[in-house]
């Protein structure tokens, strides 16, 4: 019985790449909107965190579209997709559990 390995020097690359594109971004956006902080300065907070969401979206594109360039084939782009939507849904669900609000009924 011959057992074949599914691990490849591809999947990690691409695990890697993807958890990169959704890291980068996230961290951005964290950065620039809580740079300013306090009620006396609430139109820059608010300028702010507009402008991180601009550059999260436009860093996100860019990076996406940067990896699937230096993809060596195509199980490679779509291991990198899947890892950025599994991080993504795992980072969505976390916050749903950590911000959870009690009913009032």
């Amino acid at each position: 019985m011959v057992i074949t390995s599914v691990y490849s020097p591809s999947y990690t690359r691409g695990i890697l790449i993807g958890l990169l594109v959704f890291f980068i971004p996230s961290q951005l956006f964290a950065w620039i909107s809580f740079v300013q902080v306090g009620a006396v300065r609430h139109l820059e907070v608010v300028k702010n965190f507009y402008l991180a969401e601009v550059i999260k979206y436009v860093s996100t594109l860019g990076l996406f579209a940067y990896s699937f360039y230096l993809a060596s084939d195509t199980i490679e782009a779509n291991i990198i997709l899947i890892t950025y939507i599994a991080f993504w849904l795992v980072h969505q669900c976390l916050l749903g559990v950590l911000f959870k609000k009690k009913s009032l009924g």
